[in-house]
């Protein structure tokens, strides 16, 4: 949410149908009894779908730790809740899957609050409706297993989380974002993507309906989506109506480069990048993402990395011009360090603290020039 990014649009329709299929098996559940709730019942509700994969998708195993059941297993428990309670379920599915209308400013329906049913003291009830909505992301989102969906062509189209990540990747790159450049990092912490991980932004642990919302899920970092960093944490304020107003968000609402500033101050003898924006409310966004993700404390990590081989880059031009330059000459080479830095905004990892700390050094701010100074002359003072 770093950066901003795009939908692959050509994934969209994939994952409203099936969005659509957890809605048309939900509605079906909803007015089943548990007695009818048996695999050819199911492929009969589902007579559009090839009939191998409504049964292997009914034997599949939920991968919630501690649960291991079978989708059908959980639709047998959803059958047999009270009728209320059913209808509150659809109730907030529908409500939730239109979550996206709280970025618009949209305050009748307070969206994205915790499940009620998740809430029940029942703890069978809680893993069906968690097992039920999360299995179709996990495992039949999963390579290898994934959806064969019909085309109005006739044609099958198979989709899976790996098409997914490939099509994002492409729908970020190139003519796709013009006038952005090709998005080479992480879109959440601006650290080397590698192989990236889909993140539940909103966690299907709390907000199961969301499990294969298409803006719901993101191609992050490992270390992103690690329990160490954002994991299962829900990017929500409890309290204010949206829960959403304090947050940023990996599609509606990003946190681009011209949404904040870099700041640095000196703490233990170390410089500590700060993230700044003058507007109270942009602040509060910056510091829920910092406190998300321990942006700050990963981007020190960083800066440690960038101040060291700036160091070793002012004394590698001290040698080649054979002198050391003065500060004015060395604040010329910092701005043009920093301008090349800017030029890997989205391509190179930390471009953006590296570019933001390089123009508080050219700038001739005290704090960062003198560090730098200092060390590339093996001085203790400016001289």
């Amino acid at each position: 949410m770093l950066h901003k990014i795009r939908i692959p649009e050509t994934c969209r329709p994939y994952f409203e149908w099936i969005v659509e299929l957890q809605r048309r098996l939900l509605t079906a559940i909803c007015q089943a009894t548990p007695d009818e709730i048996e695999t050819e019942w199911i492929i009969a509700q589902l007579s559009d779908l090839d009939a191998k994969w409504v049964r292997t998708f009914c034997g599949r195993k939920d991968n919630i730790s501690g649960v291991k059941r079978s989708m059908i297993d959980h639709m047998c428990t959803i059958a047999s809740l009270p009728v209320d309670v059913k209808t509150k379920l659809i109730e907030e599915f529908d409500r939730d899957r239109e979550f996206q209308k709280a970025f618009e400013g949209d305050t009748s329906h307070t969206y994205l609050s915790k499940l009620t049913i998740l809430e029940a003291e029942d703890s069978r009830i809680r893993q069906a409706v968690r097992g039920f909505f999360e299995s179709f992301y996990d495992p039949n989102f999963y390579p290898k297993q994934g959806y064969q969906i019909l085309q109005v062509s006739g044609r099958l189209v198979r989709f899976d989380r790996d098409i997914f990540v490939g099509k994002f990747k492409a729908a970020n790159q190139g003519e796709a974002v013009r006038p952005l450049a090709d998005l080479e990092v992480c879109p959440m912490c601006d650290g080397n993507l590698g192989k990236p991980e889909v993140d539940h932004f909103y966690p299907k642990a709390h907000y199961p309906h969301l499990s294969c919302h298409y803006l719901n899920l993101v191609p992050i970092c490992s270390n992103c989506n690690s329990r160490s960093y954002k994991g299962e944490k829900s990017p929500l304020t409890p309290k204010p109506d949206p829960p959403t107003v304090d947050w940023f968000h990996p599609y509606l609402r990003s946190a681009h480069d011209d949404t904040f500033e870099v700041q640095f101050e000196r703490h233990n003898g170390r410089h500590v990048p700060v993230l700044f924006n003058s507007h109270s409310q942009i602040q509060k966004r910056i510091d829920n993402l910092n406190k998300l993700i321990k942006l700050e404390e990963r981007w020190r990590q960083a800066l440690s990395g960038i101040v060291k081989a700036t160091i070793g880059d002012i004394r590698r031009v001290f040698r080649r011009r054979r002198k050391i330059l003065g500060k004015e000459e060395l604040c010329e080479q910092l701005q043009e360090w920093a301008d090349s830095a800017s030029e890997g905004f989205r391509l190179i990892p930390h471009a953006i603290v590296k570019r933001y700390y390089l123009q508080s050094a050219a700038d001739g701010q005290p704090h960062t020039f003198d560090e730098l100074w200092i060390s590339a002359t093996d001085t203790d003072t400016l001289g």
